[in-house]
């Protein structure tokens, strides 16, 4: 007789884990942008993203309306930020570009309407994202404050020297910039621009984000854009997105290298 209760309530765990599963897996859920699978996502899977997006199979369609993303670093104050539509605002997308191996993102508060309808509304439950090692790119993670004398960090820039990093004549760090494809096509090099040095980029990395394709990944020394980039960009189609990081330049100060990595561009193709 004990023998078989035990088997019938091993069965009944047996089934009420399977139905939860089976629950988890066909329930609507939230998703960073595309990405979803369990991951792990490396820093540049995240950064590619632009907006939080719903996945269910029930038929309903269901549009994200407001969130709050955390920025929780290993070391350090988490960063809280929030959104009142689906889209990754550009702070958003400026403190993304902060996060290195380790840090986690946290996606919460999360309401989407159904069907369209503003007055039914559902909350769905947070997503948790933990940056891992590099998959496909071997550079050291980006640290939004490496300078100084032989890539060191203890002689860090003036106020007002700071570098960062353009597209050619492309300042995409300047909200007030407007290109069109054919600018971004007559670009060949990647610039820098501030700085109370002259530093010259001496190589970095570019990601075609494609709206329709997977992501394609290129490198270059130098600050040359290379032949096969150069054919790729030729081929973006609006909304298509370029990200230049791994951006690193040095200058000459006395007889001295100062070496600095850059902050990523990304560039829409308008």
């Amino acid at each position: 007789m004990k023998k078989l209760l035990f088997t019938s309530v091993s069965l009944l765990i047996a089934f009420t884990s399977f139905s939860q599963n089976n629950t988890t897996i066909e329930k609507t859920r939230a998703v960073f942008g595309e990405l979803k699978g369990e991951g792990p996502y490396t820093r540049s899977d995240v950064i590619l993203q632009d907006h939080i997006s719903v996945s269910s199979a029930d038929g309903n369609k269901y549009e994200v309306v407001s969130f709050r993303l955390i920025i929780a670093p290993k070391a350090g104050t988490a960063i809280l930020l929030s959104s009142r539509n689906s889209s990754f605002s550009e702070n958003i997308k400026q403190n993304l570009y902060t996060v290195v191996i380790g840090d986690k993102i946290i996606v919460e508060a999360i309401e989407a309407t159904v069907n369209g309808d503003l007055k039914n509304r559902v909350s769905l439950e947070p997503i948790m994202l933990t940056i891992g090692d590099m998959r496909i790119l071997d550079y050291s993670p980006y640290e939004a404050a490496t300078y100084g004398k032989n890539n060191s960090k203890n002689n860090p820039p003036k106020a007002g020297e700071m570098p960062h990093a353009t597209f050619g004549s492309i300042d995409a760090s300047d909200a007030k910039t407007s290109y069109t494809l054919e600018d971004i096509i007559a670009q060949t090099e990647i610039l820098t621009k501030n700085g109370g040095l002259t530093y010259k980029v001496t190589q970095f990395k570019m990601i075609l984000a494609y709206k329709e394709l997977p992501p394609m990944m290129m490198s270059t020394s130098g600050n040359q854009l290379s032949y096969q980039m150069k054919e790729a960009i030729t081929k973006l189609k609006t909304g298509d997105r370029i990200l230049i990081e791994g951006i690193t330049a040095t200058a000459e100060d006395n007889g001295e290298t100062n070496k600095a990595n850059l902050s990523p561009i990304i560039i829409t193709i308008p």
